[in-house]
């Protein structure tokens, strides 16, 4: 019977793995890939939108290797721009966003991962 739970919980981590929402509490952010696109192509650039609900855009800080902000300011989402270098040292062919946003008095930290791919 363990190992039937073993399973279960490995699999539901591999799942969230490339899960583009983070959710805890009344915090919510949604990662949208250029109108619905499930990664990120070598040498092509894509926009990022960030929705966020119960989050300050101003208090968030995004990492990520090659991101860049966007100019616009929106009160409830946030916009970046990645053109992945084929050149550049990317963790098996995917971008490593990690997320910190205030929650509590306290800094909440989590790691999105969008696979790369060639064309």
């Amino acid at each position: 019977m363990k190992p039937l739970y073993f399973l279960f919980f490995l699999s539901s981590f591999l799942l969230q793995r490339n899960d583009l929402v983070y959710e805890k509490d009344n915090l919510r952010i949604e990662v949208v890939i250029d109108k619905g696109g499930k990664n990120l192509v070598y040498g092509k650039r894509s926009v990022l939108t960030f929705f966020l609900k119960n989050v300050n855009p101003g208090s968030l800080h995004i990492i990520g290797l090659g991101l860049r902000p966007l100019p616009e300011h929106y009160p409830n989402k946030v916009r970046l721009e990645n053109t992945p270098d084929a050149k550049s040292n990317y963790e098996k062919d995917e971008l490593k966003m990690t997320i910190s946003l205030p929650a509590n008095g306290k800094r909440r930290i989590h790691t999105f991962y969008i696979p790369i791919t060639r064309e």
